[in-house]
């Protein structure tokens, strides 16, 4: 049995709420990036999706490789970098050599899913880029807006 991780973007998981469906969905059908495996004799799951550690902070590389060694050790041949973490990530390149490095006998493998008709790589970004940036109340917002009525 080849076991498969996939690895998506914590703004994507966190912020967005993505389920992993779509990831997910193309693993069991050998779609999208997983298309690799269809005619294996073995048969494939997904045995484990974390998020990343989100962007970089002085801490998150170490913790990157916490959570990547803890799908290691469930047996994993490959890990996905989820397709929001390839078209997303500005420090993809930066994590995929650390993880490579001290991961060599695991395969890592770029995107999962690809996107409906007429969605492009480059509508997926600019979509991407617009829910994530738009603005929110904060919590002192909201105290402010209560304690003026009250």
């Amino acid at each position: 049995m080849k076991k498969i991780g996939i690895l998506t973007c914590s703004n994507t998981t966190q912020e967005l709420g993505c389920s992993s469906y779509l990831c997910v969905q193309e693993s069991g059908d050998s779609t999208g990036a997983f298309k690799r495996y269809a005619d294996m004799d073995d048969k494939t799951v997904i045995a484990g999706i974390i998020n990343c550690a989100g962007c970089p902070t002085t801490h998150a590389p170490e913790k990157l490789l916490g959570r990547i060694k803890s799908l290691t050790e469930i047996g994993l041949n490959a890990i996905h970098l989820a397709t929001c973490v390839t078209l997303l990530c500005p420090f993809k390149e930066r994590y995929l050599n650390m993880l490579k490095s001290n991961f060599p006998d695991i395969e890592f493998v770029e995107g999962t899913h690809g996107h409906a008709p007429g969605v492009t790589p480059e509508v997926f970004v600019g979509a991407m880029k617009h829910m994530l940036t738009q603005p929110k109340p904060s919590i002192s917002s909201i105290i402010k807006k209560t304690s003026k009525k009250g």
